[in-house]
């Protein structure tokens, strides 16, 4: 008989610039199953792989184990499924057991496909772990002769190689069962093992579950119940553990943080933590979609304390019909635009977050709907996140396939801002699928609702051109739909513009046949950047701003009716110039007919100032002299994204001629 059972399991998280997430999910499970287990005494846990790398190398470090747990999420499959595999291979015994969001609710055709994995736990998976584990025989042989039948929420197969299903198991109503790895010390040794060689990273949860059942998600598809809370004391305790062990970055893995009273407190709680100890430096949630009273005052603490640069707002569609057909109709939008009014108020930056392609979405639905979340106060980000399935999701099932007449192309998964990897060795890339076209959206209104998009990131939210947009709007009454319109209506007559709307036509183009969602650029630290700050970058690179500036005044000069609106329009953009970030910018100064940083300053509160026509004179004194150009880009574009934070703020206005200032 074996002396021990030894557990490996894998995590493979992506890294960011050396810093990994401990393997969170693992850890709960194998943690559980240390605590209950009837064979605890005779267990063993193999160090967990929580990174990407070669598939050789996977291997040899789980060669010898006796019973493999993954962890399936849409960035890992392909890697997970390969190293499982070849374990497989090396060791017909090994027990091969896969959970995570990413194994199908109906795993019978992914295990036919996948043969050599043996069982796919579904959804919640602390006490099915546990029973498979309480069934390995400790001889470590005859695995294929395990009876699962009596253990829920699982698939398998039986002595006649048929797959069963168990059915659903019982969510965990007492979450003091479920220990946790961090306090409990289930990541010391990998902690230790990996030293100083980079940073971690941690998801935690302070609940579980979520009241929601959005169609495009798992999240509320799997645990859609009422939510089960973690004992307020021990959340401290792990947030006390995360401050001692330096962890900067905190993920909350919350549903809906901001919903429960205690969230307030633990938003106090963290608050403190880092005035004491300086850890953690970022707690990122996930915002509450109702509650907003309560939403406010977390975001308000996190956003005060410095924890939250920016605030999200997770609108994702203004269209009623699409909120009807993504099952999101009994969320408020009203909710949404108080608290973007309320942050703006108070000086805390946001972004609104909006998903392309989504069912019963049109072009114009999508268009109109972007102009209102401007006019409502969202000056500083709109995020575009393109639609993809997820495996568990209900838009993923056959049915809501053919309903919405969806259609999808499959893309490698890349980050946002993430750096560009040397193409494994193994060849195993990532994908996930995308959705380019729908029975409201064709393939061609989707291409035309991509490219609009990224044109208002670009214009609107890059900073480029955000002033003399909102003089118009404000107060010549052009809709930013009608705005970022005229542009693409214009591209004939301006070679500046036109390049701009290629890049924007390549991107969506690409996509559409399996290209990156972000646009690379090997010579700006190899990075992927999202189109609309591709386009800002390209510019400022190529030192072609001052084209794009001239041929705006010029399209937007048509819109204007006397020769005031024509010098107010001038003067905006020509302060708008001044203020765009570049690289290296010496001290300047301009003259100006109008005082354009008040008149900012009331446009973006949809007021109209008072006109008082002088001589104004501005002075930049703030002096950018970057070592490279993607420092820059780093520093100003990459970091400052979802705040805005484009444009320089050190200007000063001297007196004008008139002696009124």
């Amino acid at each position: 008989m074996k002396n021990k059972i030894l557990i490996g399991s894998m995590q493979v998280n992506n890294g960011f610039s050396g810093q990994y997430y401990l393997p969170y999910s693992i850890g709960v499970l194998c943690t559980y199953v240390k605590k209950h287990s009837n064979k605890a005494d005779n267990l063993e846990f193999a160090l967990p792989i929580y990174k990407r790398e070669e598939k050789k190398d996977l291997v040899n470090q789980l060669n010898g184990v006796d019973i493999l747990l993954v962890s399936l999420y849409v960035w890992n499959k392909n890697i997970s499924i390969e190293v499982a595999k070849d374990l497989k291979k090396l060791n017909p015994n090994l027990l091969v057991v896969f959970g995570g969001p990413s194994v199908p609710n109906d795993a019978s055709e992914f295990m036919l496909e996948h043969d050599y994995i043996d069982v796919c736990v579904h959804q919640e998976g602390e006490q099915t772990f546990l029973d498979i584990v309480n069934k390995f025989p400790d001889s470590g042989n005859d695995i294929q002769g395990i009876d699962y039948a009596d253990i829920e929420g699982l698939s398998y197969r039986n002595k006649q190689n048929i797959i069963c299903n168990t059915g659903i198991r019982t969510r965990i109503k007492d979450f003091s069962l479920i220990p946790s790895p961090y306090l409990d010390g289930f990541f010391d040794e990998l902690i230790e093992f990996v030293g100083d060689s980079h940073t971690w990273l941690a998801s935690w949860e302070s609940n579980r579950g979520c009241p929601f059942s959005c169609t495009y998600c798992d999240w509320g598809s799997a645990t859609n119940s009422k939510v089960t809370r973690i004992e307020l004391d021990r959340c401290f305790e792990e947030l006390d553990w995360f401050a001692l062990h330096k962890i900067e970055f905190i993920f909350v893995c919350d549903a809906n943080f901001g919903m429960l009273q205690s969230d307030l407190e633990i938003a106090e709680y963290v608050t403190t933590l880092n005035q004491v100890f300086g850890y953690p430096k970022v707690f990122s949630v996930q915002n509450t979609k109702n509650k907003r009273d309560r939403a406010y005052g977390v975001q308000k603490k996190l956003a005060d304390s410095g924890l939250a640069k920016a605030v999200t707002i997770a609108l994702q569609s203004t269209s009623k019909e699409a909120l009807v057909a993504i099952k999101r109709d009994n969320i408020s939008l009203d909710d949404y635009f108080y608290l973007q009014s309320e942050f703006r108020k108070d000086g805390i930056p946001t972004y609104t977050e909006m998903i392309i392609g989504l069912p019963e979405e049109t072009y114009e639905s999508f268009s109109s709907g972007i102009s209102d979340i401007i006019i409502n106060g969202q000056h500083n980000k709109i995020q575009f996140n393109n639609l993809s399935i997820l495996p568990n999701a209900e838009m993923g099932s056959k049915e809501y396939l053919e309903a919405y007449k969806i259609k999808t192309v499959a893309c490698p998964i890349v980050n946002m801002h993430g750096a560009l990897e040397e193409e494994p060795l193994d060849q195993i890339f990532e994908t996930q699928e995308l959705v380019i076209s729908t029975s409201s959206c064709n393939l061609a209104d989707w291409k035309k609702t991509r490219i609009f998009a990224s044109l208002a990131e670009f214009l609107y939210f890059s900073k480029v051109l955000q002033i003399p947009l909102l003089y118009v709007n404000v107060e010549l009454g052009f809709s930013y739909k009608q705005l970022i319109e005229l542009f693409i209506e214009n591209r004939s007559k301006h070679k500046i513009i036109d390049e701009v709307l290629n890049y924007f036509e390549s991107h969506a183009d690409s996509i559409t046949q399996g290209g990156a969602e972000f646009i690379l650029s090997k010579e700006w630290g190899g990075v992927y950047w999202p189109p609309g700050e591709y386009a800002y970058l390209s510019l400022v690179n190529e030192d072609k701003l001052d084209n794009l500036y001239e041929a705006s005044y010029s399209i937007l000069q048509t819109l204007t009716k006397n020769e005031e609106e024509e010098n107010i329009l001038a003067d905006a953009i020509k302060y708008n110039s001044f203020k765009i970030s570049r690289p290296k910018v010496e001290q300047q100064t301009i003259d100006l007919s109008y005082p354009i940083d008040d008149f900012y300053a009331e446009w973006l509160y949809n007021k109209i100032p008072s006109k008082e026509k002088s001589n104004f004179e501005f002075v930049l004194d703030n002096v950018s002299n970057y070592q490279t150009f993607f420092d820059w880009a780093q520093k100003v574009v990459w970091y400052g994204h979802r705040t805005g934070a484009y444009l320089y703020g050190d200007i000063r206005m001297e007196k004008d001629i008139a002696g009124h200032y």
